[in-house]
């Protein structure tokens, strides 16, 4: 039995704004400190676990020109040393589930790291906006997953266009920074940073390490078809590896009622990651999952019950190092990621 302890204290420590005109920001210098405890209670004899990290950001933005924005964001995790997580639990031989996502997983000799995580130059053009470099996007498989010291970034070109019933959007990824990493690797590197799961056969899967792909192409359509219905559409595909399309509609059946449902269809693109089977992440021809969520909004607060259903033709895969599963049925800490015929009730 595992029980897990949270403990997060997040505050924006400042913002300064250098105007070289009294009504116009030239520069703005913000920060955010984060302090975040774990603590995990195993049963018996299995070793406990805790951990203290502080850190946070600190971002600078400057509009070089009227609609040119230039920035960056420094972003750390410190270990305040409250236990030695390289050491393993004597009887599993296995270190800390949780605890380890607060610094670099990858390094956890590592007591301080230090991440240049966003280095972009923005260009908006009337409803248009160009974002080229390093920076933090939000999509249904690729997002920053903020629960953890360091968020998942991203390195390409994202455009973005908004209009009042309408929302497009385009990016193109060569790079990513997987959360409670201190590093940007390759789109095939960044697959299997995190443990690798087991394959269709039962073993240990192949893939980390082993995964051939370069880029990943982004594209979302989101339409207000009326006041009450509206469809949001995400295509995401992984070259060399997978195509997913994502469709979610939503509608506003009264003040306090809304209904959303969900399908999300993957397809082996190439190798699937590796011309060997054993070596490859994608290892099926498709895969699907169906959705339906029911919310009451009331003044107090929110309820809603979420249903997933993952067919039996195939594993959900989607690289845990890219985000969170923005699905009906996420739970935190936890996922629906490697399963297969598979049912899930949510309530909240």
């Amino acid at each position: 039995m595992r029980f897990v302890y949270l403990f997060i204290i997040c505050l924006p420590i400042f913002s300064i704004a250098q105007d070289s005109v009294a009504v116009k920001k030239k520069g703005t210098l913000s920060g955010q400190w984060r302090t975040y405890y774990m603590m995990t209670s195993n049963k018996g004899e299995l070793k406990d676990f805790n951990a203290l990290a502080t850190g946070g950001k600190l971002k600078y933005q400057y509009n070089l020109l009227e609609n040119l924005e230039i920035g960056g964001a420094l972003y750390n995790s410190t270990n305040l040393g409250l236990q030695d997580l390289t050491i393993p639990d004597v009887t599993t031989g296995r270190i800390s589930r949780y605890e380890e996502g607060l610094f670099d997983r990858l390094d956890l000799e590592n007591d301080a790291v230090f991440l240049l995580g966003e280095l972009y130059a923005k260009y908006k053009l009337n409803k248009h906006t160009f974002t080229l470099g390093r920076m933090k996007i939000n999509t249904p498989l690729i997002n920053p997953e903020d629960g953890r010291m360091i968020p998942t970034l991203v390195q390409g070109f994202w455009y973005h266009f908004s209009a009042e019933k309408a929302k497009f959007q385009l990016g193109v990824l060569n790079e990513i920074a997987p959360r409670s990493t201190g590093e940007f690797f390759d789109i095939g590197e960044s697959i299997g940073t995190y443990p690798v799961g087991r394959n269709i056969y039962g073993y240990t899967s192949g893939y980390g390490g082993n995964t051939e792909s370069d880029y990943v192409l982004m594209a979302n359509a989101e339409f207000k078809l009326s006041k009450e219905f509206s469809v949001n559409v995400w295509n995401q595909y992984v070259d060399n590896v997978f195509n997913a399309v994502y469709i979610k509609p939503k509608l506003k059946v009264s003040k306090t009622i809304s209904l959303e449902g969900e399908w999300l269809h993957q397809n082996k693109v190439g190798d699937g990651g590796n011309t060997i089977d054993s070596l490859r992440y994608y290892n099926q021809n498709s895969s699907d999952i169906l959705g339906l969520k029911i919310g009451y909004k009331s003044k107090v607060g929110l309820l809603s019950l979420g249903y997933d259903r993952i067919l039996p033709n195939g594993q959900f895969l989607s690289p845990r190092e890219w985000g969170r599963e923005d699905l009906f049925s996420f739970q935190k800490r936890e996922r629906s990621e490697g399963s297969a015929d598979n049912h899930a009730l949510v309530f909240n």
